[in-house]
Protein backbone atom coordinates (compact mmCIF):
# COMPACT_ATOMS: atom_id res chain seq x y z
CA UNK A 1 0.00 0.00 0.00
CA UNK A 2 2.79 2.34 0.66
CA UNK A 3 5.36 3.36 -1.80
CA UNK A 4 9.37 2.11 -0.83
CA UNK A 5 11.52 4.91 -0.71
CA UNK A 6 15.48 4.26 -1.55
CA UNK A 7 18.19 7.08 -0.85
CA UNK A 8 20.98 7.34 -2.63
CA UNK A 9 23.03 8.77 0.31
CA UNK A 10 21.98 5.68 2.40
CA UNK A 11 21.55 2.57 0.32
CA UNK A 12 21.52 0.17 2.82
CA UNK A 13 17.91 0.85 3.88
CA UNK A 14 14.24 1.47 2.50
CA UNK A 15 11.61 3.61 3.89
CA UNK A 16 8.63 4.27 4.22
CA UNK A 17 5.85 6.85 5.31
CA UNK A 18 2.58 6.03 7.15
CA UNK A 19 0.35 8.38 8.09
CA UNK A 20 3.28 11.11 9.34
CA UNK A 21 5.26 8.83 10.67
CA UNK A 22 8.71 7.46 8.55
CA UNK A 23 9.57 3.82 8.83
CA UNK A 24 12.95 1.62 7.88
CA UNK A 25 14.34 -1.37 7.35
CA UNK A 26 17.31 -3.35 5.59
CA UNK A 27 17.22 -3.56 2.24
CA UNK A 28 15.59 -6.33 0.76
CA UNK A 29 14.89 -7.43 4.45
CA UNK A 30 11.30 -9.25 4.70
CA UNK A 31 11.22 -7.70 8.70
CA UNK A 32 8.80 -5.53 9.68
CA UNK A 33 9.70 -1.80 9.28
CA UNK A 34 10.95 0.69 12.58
CA UNK A 35 10.42 3.65 13.21
CA UNK A 36 13.06 6.41 12.44
CA UNK A 37 14.96 8.56 15.02
CA UNK A 38 13.39 12.03 15.27
CA UNK A 39 16.48 13.41 13.53
CA UNK A 40 15.34 11.27 10.51
CA UNK A 41 12.24 12.55 10.81
CA UNK A 42 12.61 15.96 10.50
CA UNK A 43 15.14 15.48 7.51
CA UNK A 44 13.03 13.01 5.68
CA UNK A 45 9.99 15.40 5.63
CA UNK A 46 12.24 18.20 4.74
CA UNK A 47 13.25 15.76 1.18
CA UNK A 48 9.86 14.24 0.48
CA UNK A 49 7.83 17.36 1.27
CA UNK A 50 5.10 16.58 -1.22
CA UNK A 51 1.05 16.19 -1.60
CA UNK A 52 -0.55 13.19 0.22
CA UNK A 53 -0.75 11.03 -2.18
CA UNK A 54 2.84 10.63 -3.46
CA UNK A 55 3.64 8.11 -0.20
CA UNK A 56 1.21 5.44 -1.76
CA UNK A 57 2.08 3.00 -4.12
CA UNK A 58 0.90 3.26 -7.66
CA UNK A 59 -1.57 0.29 -7.15
CA UNK A 60 -3.22 1.58 -4.29
CA UNK A 61 -4.09 5.18 -6.40
CA UNK A 62 -5.45 2.89 -9.42
CA UNK A 63 -7.63 1.27 -6.57
CA UNK A 64 -9.08 4.50 -5.45
CA UNK A 65 -9.78 5.77 -8.65
CA UNK A 66 -11.69 2.64 -9.55
CA UNK A 67 -13.60 2.87 -6.31
CA UNK A 68 -14.43 5.89 -6.61
CA UNK A 69 -15.66 5.59 -10.64
CA UNK A 70 -17.47 2.96 -8.92
CA UNK A 71 -19.43 4.59 -6.32
CA UNK A 72 -20.38 7.53 -8.74
CA UNK A 73 -21.73 4.51 -10.76
CA UNK A 74 -24.04 3.28 -8.19
CA UNK A 75 -25.06 6.82 -7.19
CA UNK A 76 -25.99 7.76 -10.72
CA UNK A 77 -27.67 4.36 -11.86
CA UNK A 78 -30.05 4.44 -8.57
CA UNK A 79 -30.76 7.91 -9.42
CA UNK A 80 -29.17 9.00 -6.02
CA UNK A 81 -26.51 11.19 -7.69
CA UNK A 82 -29.46 13.34 -9.07
CA UNK A 83 -31.26 13.65 -5.91
CA UNK A 84 -27.43 15.09 -4.37
CA UNK A 85 -27.06 17.63 -6.95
Amino acid sequence: MYKTLYLKDNPDFEYQKRGKNWFKRKRGSKTDFYAVNENGQIILNKMYAKNLFFFYSTTFKVGVVIGLGVLAYYLKTNGLLNKIF
